[in-house]
C-alpha cells in the first residue's frame, strides 16, 4: 500500500500524523511550519485570527494583529513558505501539547474540511493571492485600531481567507 501524497492530506491528518510520528522531545515551529508548506501561512493565520473575532475584547487583537500583519505581507509579496524569525522557529511544542493541538483541529477544523473542498484555486494562487495579501493586511491593519468594532469583522474576514488558503 502507498502512502497518499502530502498534498492529498487533509491540514488535521497532516497534523495527526506529526503528532503520531514525532519524538519525545517535541516538534519546533519552524519544523512544522516547514512540513506544513504553503499551508503554514493559513494555519498560523487562523491560530492567529481567532482571538480577534472575539467581540468587545481589547488589547488582545490590537497586539496579535502585528504578526498577522506580518504573515500577510509575506503573502503579498508572494513567497511560498512562511519566514519566521531564528527565535520563534527554534521554539519546541511538547509532544503532549502538540497532540492536544492536533485533536482540538481535527475537532474544530474538520468540520470545515469535510463539508470543503478546493475550489476557486486560482485564488490562492499567483497575482490574486497577492491581492488576498493585500486585502488580508488591511485588515490587518484596520484590527491594530483601539477604536470599537474595529477588530471582530476584519478579524472574521481574515480567519475565512485563512481557512481558504488551508484548503
Amino acid at each position: 500500500m502507498t502512502s497518499p501524497n502530502e498534498s492529498d492530506l487533509k491540514t488535521t491528518e497532516m497534523l495527526l500524523s506529526l503528532a503520531e510520528n514525532m519524538t519525545e522531545e517535541g516538534i519546533t515551529i519552524g519544523s512544522l511550519t516547514d512540513q506544513l508548506a504553503d499551508r503554514g501561512f493559513g494555519v498560523v493565520q487562523v491560530i492567529l485570527a481567532l482571538p480577534v473575532c472575539i467581540p468587545f475584547l481589547w488589547g488582545i487583537p490590537q497586539v496579535v494583529a502585528l504578526p498577522m500583519l506580518f504573515i500577510a505581507l509575506q503573502i503579498t509579496l508572494g513567497r511560498h513558505r512562511l519566514w519566521l524569525p531564528q527565535k520563534i522557529r527554534a521554539r519546541c511544542i511538547s509532544k503532549e501539547g502538540f497532540a492536544d493541538l492536533a485533536q482540538r483541529a481535527q475537532r474544530y477544523v474538520g468540520w470545515f474540511e469535510a463539508i470543503s473542498k478546493p475550489r476557486l484555486v486560482w485564488l490562492t494562487r499567483g497575482t490574486t493571492e497577492r491581492i488576498l495579501g493585500i486585502f488580508m493586511a488591511i485588515f490587518c491593519i484596520s484590527i491594530m485600531v483601539p477604536l470599537p468594532g474595529t477588530n471582530t469583522v476584519p478579524g472574521i474576514g481574515v480567519a475565512i481567507m485563512s481557512l481558504g488558503f488551508i484548503e
